[in-house]
């Protein structure tokens, strides 16, 4: 299947350049060139055998009602899809958000029924017969932020994969995409948001899984929901691109070849310090000055030294005659030194 919407990228498989039923308006027209349609050419039916002109040049042809609609015939390569899978797909996203919505909302709603709970103990303790709202200020405001925690939420999980991927999770799950209508890619970040936006409306409105999972079993052969309408995408059965996986192996390797690491690391830090600790005992033994004398080879060394010493002198003899020790002190004063 081709970006240009033909099953095999050739023009010889479409019906020839013109004018044909617009698939996302009823009631308009739209120009196919023989390969996509062309964008911007979008405008109300005339009558029967009215003419029109080209958006290029040369002058456009005849009107004519078509023998086969364009939306099923050229784009056969990109069936609506299923409902039922469509249905599938819609299960697994409202799954996994509701999830995600419910731990990140935990502390507003368990506040609220916290403030619910004691405005009824408060109510019982007085012995009196009265009504407990469940929503007053406090648990509107709780509410209302819950709301936007939905919305934003939503908005991370739909809006954004269905603008740059063109699916969500379920999708991905089921071989479902979202494209344009008009260029059969994803359908961008403006159409997307239009088409969350207008489906979390009809959602609040309590009638979203009339218009976004009921419609499209009657609205054939488009298969459209009432937020696909308003956003001009459709839903098609593609599988999703083969993905290089090995960048992202060799990054998952290296991250755990860096947690290992670091796991090691702080594993064998006991033992690091019962060794330095070690080390540093054998140290504070190897210096302690304290006990030094009492040790049996110190004194087996001191009585060596002595040993030495008192053949030394018996060698020198004793000292001269004229050596002495005996002198006078120096004294300062009178400008210079005298002994």
């Amino acid at each position: 299947m081709s970006d240009r919407g033909t099953p095999d990228g050739s023009a010889s498989e479409g019906p020839a350049p013109g004018y044909y039923p617009d698939p996302s308006i009823p009631g308009y027209i739209r120009y196919w060139d023989g390969r996509a349609w062309v964008p911007g050419s979008s405008r109300r039916a005339p009558q029967e055998g009215g003419v029109l002109s080209q958006p290029t040049p040369p002058a456009g042809p005849v009107w004519k009602l078509p023998l086969q609609d364009p939306f099923t015939s050229v784009e056969r390569g990109e069936r609506a899809a299923p409902v039922v899978r469509r249905f599938a797909a819609r299960a697994v996203d409202a799954l996994l958000k509701s999830v995600v919505v419910a731990g990140a909302s935990a502390p507003l709603w368990l506040a609220a029924l916290r403030h619910v709970r004691q405005r009824i103990d408060d109510a019982a303790a007085a012995g009196q017969s009265t009504t407990v709202w469940l929503i007053d200020g406090t648990t509107g405001a709780l509410g209302a932020a819950v709301v936007a925690v939905a919305l934003v939420t939503g908005f991370l999980y739909e809006a954004l994969p269905t603008a740059r991927w063109g699916r969500t999770p379920g999708k991905w799950l089921f071989a479902l995409a979202v494209v344009d209508i008009e260029t059969m890619t994803p359908p961008g970040l403006r159409r997307a948001t239009r088409r969350y936006l207008t489906r979390f409306l009809l959602n609040v409105l309590l009638i979203g899984f009339l218009t976004s999972s009921l419609w499209p079993v009657a609205d054939y052969p488009r298969r459209q929901g009432w937020h696909d309408k308003a956003a001009h995408t459709w839903v098609v059965r593609r599988s999703a691109a083969p993905v290089d996986w090995k960048p992202l192996r060799t990054r998952v390797r290296r991250l755990i070849g860096r947690v290992r690491g670091w796991y090691e690391s702080w594993a064998r830090r006991p033992e690091r310090i019962r060794t330095t600790e070690a080390a540093e005992s054998q140290v504070s033994k190897s210096l302690d000055l304290v006990g030094l004398s009492d040790r049996p080879e110190t004194a087996a060394a001191v009585g060596s030294i002595e040993a030495v010493l008192e053949r030394v002198f018996r060698t020198l003899g004793p000292p001269p005659e004229g050596l002495s020790h005996d002198k006078e002190p120096v004294v300062h004063g009178g400008g210079g030194n005298a002994q």
